[in-house]
């Protein structure tokens, strides 16, 4: 008996009145005027008149001639980084790795060849010449004269925050130190 109560009162029938369409608008009492407007149609152009090829005229030999690019021989990258950090007044002195430089610290920089095994490439076969630019970062950093001397390293003092990018270029391989000068504390 409870099943058919429920069953009853459950089921109930939802009527939905659907809108009524609206009357057709009706023709105004006066017509609209329609006006045509000629549209001009545009004469043709005449054609080209062909004119014969040239033939192309040699390029100019550059004076002086362009240097070729060095020879890398087994010169794959060159890995420039952090060997060592000045510190002053308590400073925290990051990883050599980590590509920071705390403001006020002079960070000691090498430049190293490496072969495509990451290993070194002998001195005797990079040489002795390398190039160094700062890429980005002026007066981030200021680059200066190593204080372990030789060509593949170099001081550079962390002025003020920021971002900064050393290169190094070795027998036209470049490779550069992407890095950030922090706090420090």
């Amino acid at each position: 008996m409870l099943v058919l109560l429920v069953a009853g009162a459950g089921c109930q029938t939802i009527t939905e009145e659907l809108p009524s369409r609206p009357t057709p608008a009706k023709s105004p009492a006066n017509p609209i005027p329609v006006v045509t407007v000629p549209v001009p149609v545009p004469t043709p152009a005449p054609a080209a008149t062909p004119t014969p090829a040239t033939s192309p005229t040699p390029a100019a030999t550059p004076t002086p001639a362009a240097t070729p690019a060095p020879n890398a021989g087994s010169i794959d990258s060159i890995r420039v980084g952090f060997f060592g950090f000045k510190c002053d007044d308590g400073q925290i002195v990051p990883h050599n790795g980590w590509g920071q430089l705390p403001k006020g610290c002079t960070g000691y920089l090498t430049a190293t060849p490496k072969k495509k095994d990451n290993s070194d490439v002998p001195q005797k076969e990079h040489g002795p010449d390398i190039s160094w630019r700062l890429r980005a970062g002026d007066g981030i950093v200021q680059v200066l004269p190593p204080t372990f001397p030789n060509d593949f390293n170099k001081d550079l003092l962390g002025v003020r925050i920021g971002e900064f990018s050393l290169c190094a270029t070795v027998k036209g391989v470049e490779g550069c130190l992407n890095g950030t000068v922090t706090s420090g504390h």
